[in-house]
């Protein structure tokens, strides 16, 4: 699974503002230690030197060809719009969406205005976009600071 975006970290207060307004939390994935789908088969390496180094690469201009050594992470979800919730005024207001980022690390595919407005350099306004059109994900690896585990 990939995200449509990565935000590297959350705050708590930020996560439980998300939580109050719909968004979920996933479960742990890529866990130390659990196995890896085959190929390339082997275990998820998790917060060690590999799974920081893939992090760090993946992050980096250069990017990673496959996401079997990242480390831990978790998805924050949402969308899509729904009666009684106003992504738009939520993310206008959410101080994490303008800190997405689309590394080059086998992330989904953006709806076309969504990846019009990252292209502009508006990320909210592609967070906002992408959840008009479904659902949104958006990995985070450190919550308040903390590896996720």
């Amino acid at each position: 699974m990939a995200g449509h975006f990565v935000l590297k970290s959350l705050t708590m207060s930020d996560l439980a503002t998300a939580q109050s307004k719909g968004c979920t939390w996933s479960a742990v994935q890529h866990t130390g230690g659990t196995a890896r789908p085959m190929p390339p088969g082997g275990n998820y390496p998790g917060w060690n030197e590999l799974g920081r180094l893939t992090l760090t690469t993946g992050l980096g201009a250069a990017g990673i060809a496959a996401r079997d050594n990242l480390p831990p992470h978790r998805y924050l979800q949402f969308g899509p719009i729904v009666a009684g919730f106003d992504p738009y005024l939520y993310i206008q207001g959410a101080g994490w969406a303008d800190n997405v980022i689309r590394p080059n690390m086998g992330l989904r595919q953006l709806t076309v205005g969504a990846q019009a407005a990252w292209n502009a350099g508006n990320a909210g306004q592609a967070v906002f976009l992408q959840a008009q059109a479904g659902a949104v994900s958006v990995e985070v690896y450190y919550l308040a600071g903390v590896e996720v585990n």
